[in-house]
């Protein structure tokens, strides 16, 4: 310690790695310990004030003549010691002002990386939908035409299910470099989730630039996509374009690109459509296209959600939960020998145990969660606000709510159908990929099935995909 004797251990101690002082009201430090020297570059002896700069110091100032009754106060400065800092003061019982400091510089720098990350696809590296909404909003100009799309690619859950997941991912990642290569720097490019991405194009001449990206990547996805493991994959998409009109609505001119989307899928796949349609006509087909949406988006045969909602769900949970600083965790159920469960008691049993399997979930689950079929015999559950002890008591939940259903399977020790369960938790204010859940609760429900089956397993979030295996 150096300075002034008498101040307690538990703040004075110097190799505490929090910045502190004492000083009197006018500046003159008379402690220090150093973490503080280091950080604000002051001695005893020093005034606090004399190394800041003009306002800084005014401010600093009139931030230590304010400490004069209960109560602690806060101040930034930016040209103090080393950096932006944070200072926080408050008048000791002998009339001295200790002053604790924080450094601003890794703390905005942190806060930028998570913004970024609350704006960026991490799969493909683009930006997500807010990224998409916060680059067209800084590149518009007030007066300034534009022309906004939706790409969607068709069919793509055969991909997936053909090929694997990862597969799929690597399609994403190669169709996102298409576009990228098509678009010119002032273009903006996103993924909104799922297989759709967003597009804006502006300037005067954007509506002729959108045909031609439009028609350019189009006929580059016809020709397939090449992928690391030899394959090629041809890939067709539907693509909605509509007016961004000067002062119009952002929000408004994507229902509308939306709506020219779903248009042309019902056209025919790989097809472009432009909206024009006035007001009346674009409310009609708006209603159209919401029953037709709300239609795709439900999986027949369980009555869940199906995976391409999911993928378009988890990312805005991710952020969700990141935003407000609660948890958020993933579950993937798999139904245990279900193939051999379908050759033993044919297909259209297995479509009805699926079903029962499915509302079973759906009743374990809480108010605020979702089901979805993930794929196959797979079901996903996203748990808002559910941390890794909550979620798996939701898991041992649904596996309980299946062995209730009481469905024979004599290819299980049991002789009931069964299902193991994986979950992945994001912690509290933990930037993590979607992807990276997705991957911890597929890699926990294989450990789930090594361990006998019927049961729930957790994994942290994780970079690794799981190699594709037949899980029975």
């Amino acid at each position: 310690m150096r300075g002034e004797p008498g101040i307690g251990a538990a703040i004075a101690a110097e190799d505490s790695p929090l910045a502190l002082l004492r000083c009197l009201h006018e500046g003159r430090v008379l402690w220090v310990n150093t973490a503080a020297t280091r950080l604000l570059g002051v001695s005893v002896g020093d005034d606090l004030a004399g190394g800041a700069d003009g306002a800084d110091a005014e401010l600093l100032r009139s931030f230590l003549q304010s400490l004069r009754g209960p109560g602690s106060r806060r101040v930034e400065l930016e040209s103090v010691g080393a950096g932006p800092l944070e200072l926080l003061g408050s008048l000791g019982a002998d009339g001295l002002v200790t002053v604790a400091a924080y450094g601003l510089a890794a703390f905005r720098d942190e806060l930028a990386q998570a913004r970024r990350a609350a704006r960026t696809d991490g799969l493909t590296g683009l930006g997500n939908r807010l990224g998409f909404t916060d680059a067209v909003d800084a590149a518009r100009g007030r007066d300034e035409p534009g022309v906004v799309g939706i790409i969607d690619l068709d069919r793509f859950k055969v991909v997936n299910d053909s090929h694997s997941h990862a597969v799929g991912d690597q399609v994403l990642q190669r169709i996102s470099d298409v576009l990228l290569a098509h678009a010119d720097e002032r273009d903006v490019v996103a993924r909104f989730g799922g297989d759709e991405f967003g597009l804006c194009f502006l300037g005067s001449e954007a509506f002729g630039r959108a045909q031609r990206f439009s028609s350019a990547v189009a006929a580059d996805l016809a020709t397939g996509v090449d992928l690391p493991q030899g394959l090629r994959l041809r890939v067709t998409a539907s693509f909605g374009l509509a007016d961004l009109r000067p002062g119009a609505d952002l929000a408004t001119a994507m229902h509308e690109a939306d709506v020219a989307m779903y248009r042309a899928k019902h056209d025919r796949d790989d097809s472009t459509t432009v909206h024009s349609a006035d007001h009346e006509q674009l409310e009609r087909a708006g209603r159209t296209i919401e029953q037709l949406r709300q239609r795709a988006d439900v999986d027949t045969r369980t009555g869940l959600a199906r995976d391409h909602v999911f993928e378009r769900d988890l990312p805005l949970a991710v952020g969700d939960a990141r935003a407000e600083g609660r948890p958020v965790s993933v579950l993937l159920a798999d139904l245990d020998h279900f193939h051999d469960f379908n050759a033993r008691y044919l297909y259209e049993s297995g479509h009805l145990a699926l079903r029962s399997v499915a509302a079973a979930m759906s009743e374990a689950v809480r108010d605020g969660d979702r089901c979805y079929r993930y794929g196959g015999e797979e079901l996903s559950v996203i748990l808002p606000d559910t941390d890794e002890e909550a979620a798996i008591d939701v898991a041992d939940r649904i596996r309980a709510a299946v062995v209730a259903l009481a469905i024979p399977h004599e290819g299980r020790h049991t002789g009931l159908l069964t299902v193991s369960v994986g979950v992945c938790t994001a912690a509290p204010g933990e930037v993590v990929d979607p992807s990276r859940l997705v991957n911890g609760a597929n890699l926990a429900v294989l450990v789930a099935k090594d361990s006998g089956r019927d049961a729930t397993r957790s994994a942290p979030p994780s970079a690794e995909v799981p190699a594709p295996r037949a899980r029975v």
